[in-house]
């Protein structure tokens, strides 16, 4: 299971592990951005699960093989295999809710554009190296605001055998780690 101790261990053999970590979780979706591959926009549009572009205006049309998508992760759907054989390549985050896709997507809509000292800019919190650089430092009320209706967050690490996971508690942000193998452990996958 996740830890909040950091701890070493040895290489994870190529396989399935973290797959089926995921597979084993409820009400999974994927933010991904099509502007870190190219090959990502083509996924998209073979997959049966439901993509979901987070541009609401003209970039909706204009943008759309760059944009981030929130996608509806169907159980044994090859997308979710697809995307995760890039574990390591920052193509996204992963999240759990019971909300409804539409609240979903509005509420990350909602969290796109970040009022800066030079203007607004495009917060690109769904870049897994990203969010690890604001997210744990969000105080309490910063972290309710993020979070929304989302249960927990899933990112790699700078090590791809590393997951960390993001839930909200009363104190703020709790951080946890854990490697694929433990993951793989925790859900039964060995």
């Amino acid at each position: 299971m996740l830890s909040d101790t950091i701890t070493r261990s040895p290489p994870v053999p190529p396989g399935d592990t973290l797959l089926r970590f995921f597979r084993s979780l409820d009400h999974l979706y994927v933010l991904i951005d099509t502007a870190r591959d190219s090959r990502i926009i083509s996924l998209l549009k073979s997959t049966a699960c439901k993509a979901h572009t987070l541009f609401s205006d003209h970039r909706a049309e204009t943008l759309t093989d760059y944009a981030p998508y929130l996608v509806e992760i169907l159980p044994d759907e090859p997308f979710l295999e697809q995307v995760v054989t890039h574990w390591g390549d920052s193509w996204g985050i992963y999240a759990t809710s019971d909300a409804t896709v539409e609240r979903l997507v509005e509420h990350f809509r909602s969290l796109l554009w970040a009022e800066t000292l030079d203007g607004r800019m495009l917060f690109r919190f769904y870049d897994p190296r990203v969010l690890h650089g604001f997210l744990p430092a969000y105080n309490p009320e910063q972290a309710s605001r993020f979070f929304g209706p989302v249960d927990a967050f899933y990112a790699e690490q700078s090590d791809p055998e590393w997951v960390a996971r993001y839930s909200l508690t009363d104190q703020g942000v709790r951080y946890q780690t854990a490697t694929r193998r433990q993951l793989a452990v925790a859900s039964g996958s060995t």
